[in-house]
C-alpha cells in the first residue's frame, strides 16, 4: 500500500513539474509525458532481512 501511496505522489510532482515547464513557454520545449519508473528490489532486500 505505501508503495502505491509513493507512485501516486511521485505522479502528482512528475504533472506539477511538467506543468510548470510548459508554462515556462520555452520555444521547442513541451512535454506531454513523464515517464515514470519503480523499483521495488528495495522491498524486496527489506523483507529478506
Amino acid at each position: 500500500m505505501r508503495r502505491h501511496i509513493a507512485c501516486v505522489e511521485a505522479a502528482k510532482e512528475a504533472v506539477l513539474i511538467r506543468n510548470f515547464i510548459n508554462d515556462l513557454c520555452i520555444p521547442g520545449i513541451h512535454i506531454n509525458a513523464v515517464p515514470l519508473y519503480v523499483d521495488s528490489s528495495a522491498l524486496k532486500l527489506t523483507r529478506n532481512s
